[in-house]
Order: C-alpha cells, then sequence, then structure tokens
C-alpha cells in the first residue's frame, strides 16, 4: 500500500533577541521531528505490505497441498497373441477360427497409495476374479498364464479358443486398506481370419505330467514331452 507523505516546510524570521545559535538548535531539532516521522510511515507501510505477502504465501501453501492430493489411480493394457507361451504386445489380433489366444492384463499403480484387493472382470470370456495383493505405488501386476506362479495369487487368465470375432473388454478394480476404490479398463479385439484350423505346440521338459518349456538338456537326461492342441 502506497501512502503520499506531504510536508509542509515553514520559513519565518526569527523574531528579535533569538540569537543565531538558539536558531540553529530550533532548526535541527524540526529537522530531526520530521525525520523520525519519515521513518515511523516507512515502517507502517512495510508492516502493510507484509500482510499481504503473508496471505499469498499462505494461499501457495494451501494449493501445493492440494496439488499433493492422496487418490488411487489406475492404467491397464489389455493384449492378446497367438503364442500360448508369451504375452503379446498389441491390443488387436488377427487368427484363423479354432486358434488359441493367450489374453494378458498389465495393470500399474499410478497413484500415491497402496492397492490391496483388486477384482478383474472380462464379461466376454466369463470371468471374474477378485483377489488379495499388495501393489503399492509404481509397481505392476501381469495377469497371464503365469500370473499364480510369479505372484502367488489366484487370479490366471489362460488360452481361449477362437471361435468368432471377438471384442472384449476387461476391467480391473482395486481397494486401498481405507476402502478408497479406483477402477479402470481396456479393450482387446481379435479378428478370424479363413477357416477353421488346429495348431499343434509340442513341449520339451524334466517333470512328469508337466508340460515343461526346456531349450536342451545333457546327453542321456530322461525328457518328457507334451502336446497341446
Amino acid at each position: 500500500m502506497r501512502q503520499n507523505i506531504k510536508l509542509t516546510v515553514l520559513i519565518f524570521q526569527p523574531p528579535r533577541g533569538v540569537s543565531s545559535f538558539g536558531l540553529s538548535v530550533a532548526l535541527f531539532a524540526t529537522l530531526l521531528l520530521t525525520l523520525l516521522f519519515i521513518m515511523q510511515m516507512g515502517n507502517a507501510q512495510a508492516a502493510a505490505t507484509a500482510e499481504p505477502s503473508a496471505a499469498t504465501g499462505r494461499s501457495a501453501l494451501a494449493a501445493m497441498a492440494a496439488t499433493r492430493q492422496i487418490t488411487p489411480a489406475l492404467a491397464i493394457t489389455y493384449t492378446v497373441s497367438a503364442d500360448v507361451d508369451a504375452c503379446g504386445d498389441a491390443s488387436s489380433l488377427t487368427a484363423p477360427l479354432g486358434a488359441a489366444i493367450h489374453h494378458c492384463v498389465f495393470v500399474q499403480n499410478t497413484g500415491n497409495l497402496t492397492l490391496t484387493r483388486h477384482t478383474l472382470s472380462i464379461p466376454a470370456l466369463e470371468v471374474n476374479q477378485t483377489f488379495d495383493f499388495t501393489l503399492p505405488p509404481n509397481a505392476s501386476l501381469l495377469i497371464g498364464n503365469a500370473l499364480e506362479t510369479t505372484a502367488g495369487v489366484s487370479a490366471t487368465l489362460g488360452t481361449y479358443t477362437l471361435n468368432n470375432n471377438l471384442l472384449s473388454e476387461a476391467t480391473f478394480t482395486s481397494d486401498t486398506e481405507d476402502a478408497q476404490s479406483v477402477t479402470a479398463s481396456a479393450t482387446a479385439e481379435v479378428t478370424t481370419d479363413g477357416d477353421a484350423s488346429v495348431l499343434l505346440y509340442k513341449r520339451a521338459g524334466n517333470t512328469p505330467d508337466v508340460c515343461g518349456t526346456i531349450g536342451g538338456v545333457s546327453p542321456n537326461t530322461e525328457i518328457y514331452y507334451c502336446f497341446i492342441i
């Protein structure tokens, strides 16, 4: 706040009988009082300026606190692949009728709260699974064929036979420990190409009744084969 200070200087003739010394003392006292008055007005102006600055600072702190608001958030990617052993990197695919399609859902916690309970719903595949898993901020979870062994939870997505064109939506809902909920969804599409066909996969392993994925073994090692049709 700006204040205008008006000073009035009186010029007067000294009365008779007043010496030059007495006049000098009077002028000095007047100048001193004027200087003190100016300093006092300056302090008042500084205090008035400081009050809006303090209010502005409080407003800035409040805005920063609002920016750092704690909320849950999710990002989801839904992919399809004709490889039954690997997740794809695309959300659309063309495959022949009868092909085995591997569906995968990738979820990332993009918020600043830990998510603990989750539900995956894919109506087109008749999937509706709820499971507990600790997913801290910035952590991710891949739901596919191998989720049960890698994450220790029961939610898995297997391979599904392509009988016709498929447009599928995956919805993933997560809850925090204090019951806040967040939902994200994504779609994937598989288009048929040509007539029905049969795909045959051969796998090798060293454990009975388990389809292994070993690439090589030492001589004289007993191995077991399985076939996926």
